[in-house]
C-alpha cells in the first residue's frame, strides 16, 4: 500500500477513520469512547451491567493512566504517516490458493503507523501470537527511518489503544448499534450477553497489566500474550 505514497494520487486520499496525527490525538480516541459508553440510559439489566463496567472499572483505569501517558508526551515525536487499511488483522482475510487477501478497506486512510500496530495487536476477534506481534512490528518498523521512535510509540500507547479496545467491545450498547440490529432483525438479548462477557474478559486479561506497567514506568511489551478463548 505504501510503496508509492509519495504519489500524487496517494497524496489525495483522505485521513482514516479515528486518524491520529499526534499523541494528544490517541489520547482523546479513548475520552470520545468513554464519553459515548458513560452517556448510555440503561433500560435492561443487561444495560446497566455494562454501564456499570464502564463506570466501575474503565473510567478508573483510564484516570490512572492517563496521567502517566500525558506525563510522558513530551518525550515522543511523530512518526511519518502511512497509508494504513486501518481495521487491519486475520479477521478481514480471505485464504485463496495459500495466499491471504486482505479485505475490508473501508476505514483507510492516513494515519499513524503507531496506530495501526497497536490496532493490530488489540483487535479481539483473531488474536495473534506474541511471534505474530514481533514479527509484524518488525517488519514494519524496518521500513521508517525513525524506527527506533516508533517502537517507542508504541509502548507508550499500546495501553491506551487496550483500553479502547475493551469500550470497541461495547459498542452494541450505544443506541445507534440498537437501532441497526433492529433494522437487520438480529436479536439483542444473545449479542449483547456475548458482547459484555468478552469486554469483562478482555479487560481482565490485558487492562490489569497495562495498568500495574504503565504506572510503575514498565510498560506492556510490544508483543501480548495470546488471549485463551477469544473467536
Amino acid at each position: 500500500m505504501n510503496r508509492d505514497r509519495t504519489l500524487p494520487r496517494a497524496r489525495a486520499l483522505a485521513a482514516a477513520a479515528d486518524a491520529c496525527q499526534g499523541p494528544r490525538d490517541h489520547l482523546a480516541l479513548i475520552r470520545t469512547r468513554l464519553t459515548q459508553l458513560t452517556a448510555l440510559e440503561p433500560l435492561s439489566v443487561l444495560e446497566e451491567q455494562a454501564l456499570a463496567l464502564v463506570i466501575d472499572r474503565y473510567v478508573p483505569a483510564w484516570h490512572s493512566l492517563e496521567e502517566t501517558l500525558i506525563d510522558g508526551m513530551a518525550a515522543t515525536r511523530n512518526t511519518t504517516p502511512i497509508l494504513s487499511p486501518s481495521d487491519f488483522g486475520f479477521h478481514n482475510t480471505l485464504a485463496h490458493q495459500g495466499r491471504l487477501a486482505f479485505v475490508d478497506f473501508e476505514y483507510a486512510g492516513w494515519d499513524d503507523p503507531a496506530k495501526l500496530i497497536c490496532d493490530f495487536i488489540c483487535q479481539p476477534e483473531l488474536p495473534i501470537t506474541p511471534a505474530q506481534g514481533m514479527q509484524f512490528i518488525e517488519h514494519l518498523s524496518g521500513a521508517f527511518p525513525d524506527a527506533g521512535e516508533l517502537r517507542r510509540r508504541v509502548e507508550w500507547l499500546l495501553p491506551a489503544h487496550r483500553l479502547k479496545w475493551s469500550c470497541i467491545l461495547l459498542n452494541e450498547f450505544r443506541p445507534e448499534y440498537h437501532r441497526r440490529r433492529v433494522h437487520a432483525g438480529i436479536a439483542a438479548e444473545g449479542l449483547l450477553t456475548t458482547q459484555l462477557a468478552k469486554a469483562e474478559r478482555y479487560f481482565e486479561e490485558h487492562m490489569s497489566a497495562c495498568m500495574s506497567r504503565a504506572i510503575s514506568g514498565n510498560r506492556e511489551q510490544i508483543h501480548p500474550h495470546n488471549p485463551n478463548g477469544e473467536t
